[in-house]
């Protein structure tokens, strides 16, 4: 069991804090301004023993909250209690007893009389080295695809006049376009000798 006041003993070393997945900090309520690094993927929020991370505030159930952290979201559970949820947006839901709520990083929680802050601890140099990979190779191939369509634009607005006449007097009955036949074998020889 870990309770909020455990993380006023010290700071955090360096390991904890790259293998933690969030930050919890307490903004209101009666450990107002502790700040947990949170290094598993499941914590349950509560004012008992079986909880993870025990509150002392008012309205705050033996069992008030499960977190489960998955890169930059939570997915909020209520188990005991409603969640009061304020997203990045500022935008305000609350997650009834027996619900849930997926959301991205960061996110406030009215946990009981508690106000809580849970923050992501992934920084712009921990994204994946795929992910890093494919944003550098955004724009190489938004240029490549770029030129590929203004070269078929060009070749599309390229055809020959004579194949656009030859196209209308086909069309067209009656049409005083007048069509230049093709050379036949014997003129292309006798041009071709000549040259």
């Amino acid at each position: 069991m870990m309770t909020a006041l455990i993380s006023l003993s010290g700071t955090p070393d360096a390991s904890v804090q790259e293998s933690a997945v969030a930050r919890l900090e307490i903004l209101h309520g009666l450990h107002q301004g502790v700040s947990l690094l949170l290094d598993n993927p499941v914590y349950v929020i509560g004012s008992a023993a079986p909880a993870d991370l025990v509150l002392g505030d008012a309205d705050v159930a033996e069992q008030h909250v499960r977190l489960r952290f998955s890169v930059e979201h939570v997915a909020i559970e209520a188990l005991g209690g409603d969640v009061t949820v304020f997203d990045s947006l500022g935008q305000r839901r609350v997650v009834n007893v027996g619900h849930g709520q997926r959301i991205s990083l960061p996110v406030e929680l009215l946990v009981g009389q508690s106000r809580l802050c849970l923050r992501s601890t992934r920084s712009a140099r921990a994204i994946p080295a795929v992910s890093r990979r494919l944003v550098l190779l955004k724009w190489p191939a938004l240029a490549a695809l770029l030129l590929l369509v203004t070269c078929a634009t060009a070749f599309a607005f390229r055809a020959p006049a004579e194949s656009a006449r030859h196209s209308i007097a086909d069309s067209v009955p009656g049409s005083s376009v007048p069509v230049k036949s093709a050379p036949t074998l014997t003129q292309a020889r006798s041009w071709l000798e000549g040259a």
